[in-house]
């Protein structure tokens, strides 16, 4: 399976639901236009696998995290990238996103998965990232992962020893 984006949303203030799009202009050293986390240096886009969001309806217990967590770019297959802080990848034709950190606070205490001893799979499947060049993301564009300017792979963690 092809990774690709299923999901485009932004969020334009605290507390507000997301506004679903087709398409949306990811802006270099930065963000996704419009978004309220665009300008955040860190951390101004989200991204997530689509499987765990269905994974999560077909749970007898209600995960905190999935409610916390507001997704900008859900992908169909991010899970098989095995991205890590450093990994670039390139979205469609121009842009490119840097991960910048992976998952985000556990608030285990809270969380009714934890406390009945079933593993979370949002470690791993959310990460966040800055675009490093700037363009239109759309749902349905291909996602692949740049190992270095002249070489792009379907997958980003490659065997030691290979180049």
């Amino acid at each position: 399976m092809d990774t690709m984006i299923k999901k485009i949303r932004i969020f334009r203030a605290k507390g507000e639901p997301g506004t679903p799009l087709s398409e949306v202009r990811a802006v270099s050293g930065h963000g996704l236009e419009g978004d309220r986390h665009g300008m955040d240096e860190q951390k101004p886009i989200s991204l997530s696998d689509a499987g765990i969001q269905d994974w999560n309806r077909t749970q007898e217990y209600d995960a905190l995290c999935f409610h916390r967590f507001k997704t900008n770019l859900t992908l169909e297959g991010l899970g098989q990238l095995s991205l890590k802080p450093g990994d670039r990848i390139r979205i469609g034709d121009q842009v490119v996103l840097e991960i910048s950190s992976a998952f985000k606070k556990c608030y285990r205490e809270q969380c009714e998965l934890y406390n009945h001893g079933i593993v979370c799979p949002l470690p791993g499947n959310m990460l966040f990232a800055v675009c490093r060049a700037g363009g239109v993301i759309r749902e349905g564009d291909a996602v692949r992962c740049v190992r270095e300017p002249w070489r792009e792979v379907p997958w980003c963690s490659l065997p030691d020893g290979e180049p």
